[in-house]
């Protein structure tokens, strides 16, 4: 496995360096990014060749970093995988028809919303989550302000949750934090829990203020006069 910081001879890989670790990664099969400092040009060069896997890339000294190619390289595993077998979806015609359109999803098969901003793309991918938790959604680009939406309506000081989506740049990694440090933890990240996407959240009354937020910018694009959702989720 190639190391970036000998192969280069610095740890600070400034965007004069994009060429040479593009020429790097199309030569080898493994390169380990530790303790090198990594600009955005370069950081293309590498997300790009693990995405596509022709190159793996990993970090031996950040486990936090690490777990950011990991998961990057798994994005692009299954990206291959699902996009011959994905249905586009579109957003119901009414609000009156949400809870019909999420009720008629099948949960073997892969979705992708087509067709929708992201504040009702967001809206929509949380109402299928929280209602059916069983539904497979691919989330191509979006996730950081899904996520972020999310957090931002969650109260962390009432309630206490175990694990966590945590937000890393443009994907995530599952976290478990120290009890101790539970507070400095989700004040400092932004976390979401990740009983979302395991388990129907329309009965917990830690959820009740996302349900609502979220759902309503789904019907501020259905119906701008803005009826309350709980007269169709029935909440």
């Amino acid at each position: 496995m190639t190391k970036l910081i000998d192969k280069l001879g610095t740890k600070y890989l400034a965007s004069h360096y994009a060429s040479d670790v593009a020429k790097i990664l199309a030569e080898e099969d493994e390169v380990d990014v530790a303790d090198t400092r990594i600009c955005y040009d370069v950081m293309t060069q590498l997300l790009s060749r693990c995405y596509s896997g022709s190159v793996k890339v990993v970090d031996s000294k950040d486990t936090t970093r690490n777990a950011f190619f990991a998961e990057n390289r798994k994005r692009g595993e299954l990206n291959t995988y699902y996009s011959s077998i994905q249905k586009p979806i579109y957003l119901p015609e009414s609000v009156e028809m949400i809870m019909r359109r999420i009720g008629e999803l099948d949960p073997n098969v892969v979705y992708e919303i087509k067709d929708a901003g992201i504040d009702v793309w967001a809206g929509y991918t949380f109402l299928i989550q929280a209602l059916r938790p069983e539904i497979q959604l691919r989330i191509s680009t979006g996730l950081d302000q899904f996520l972020t939406r999310i957090y931002d309506q969650l109260d962390f000081t009432a309630y206490k949750w175990e694990e966590f989506y945590v937000l890393k740049g443009l994907t995530f990694e599952v976290m478990t934090p120290d009890p101790e440090n539970y507070d400095m933890f989700v004040r400092s990240n932004i976390v979401v829990p990740t009983v979302l996407g395991k388990e129907p959240l329309q009965d917990k009354d830690a959820w009740q203020g996302c349900l609502e937020h979220m759902s309503k910018l789904l019907v501020l694009y259905l119906d701008p006069p803005c009826r309350k959702m709980r007269d169709f989720l029935d909440l």
